[in-house]
């Protein structure tokens, strides 16, 4: 059965309602890109040792990076992306996704004690109602 004709009936579209129903519909793209940066994240984990350098295929250059800022990177957008996709804000999932980074970055720098914890999170907490006043 299909929709009636609401032209031909006299009705007006609701077109607030209408525009309601399609915002309120997820981006999958945050979820396709979450998953993939989540999916390389794993990989880096479980393949590569924390030491390991990179290094650029052209010879005769001896630069080299480390691979801890690439997974500082994709921790950040696979958080970005998953909670954007879960909370259907991209504000909370910068939000999340610089928390988590920094928490590990704190336990990298071994500062491990639960009062960081306490600070960091009472920080992004603070910061979330700020932004949400605005």
């Amino acid at each position: 059965m299909s929709s009636p004709d609401y032209r031909r009936l006299g009705k007006k579209v609701c077109y607030t309602s209408t525009m309601k129903i399609m915002r309120n519909r997820r981006p999958f793209r945050y979820l396709f890109f979450g998953l993939l940066s989540l999916a390389v994240l794993i990989y880096i984990i479980v393949s590569v040792p924390p030491n390991f350098e990179l290094r650029p295929p052209v010879g005769g250059s001896n630069f080299a990076f480390s691979v801890i800022p690439l997974f500082f990177i994709l921790l950040f957008t696979s958080c970005f992306f998953l909670s954007s996709f879960l909370f259907k804000n991209r504000q909370q999932g910068i939000l999340i996704g610089i928390f988590a980074s920094c928490y590990l970055l704190f336990r990298l720098q071994d500062l491990t004690h639960p009062f960081f914890l306490f600070l960091l999170l009472a920080l992004f907490l603070t910061l979330e109602l700020f932004l949400k006043r605005r």
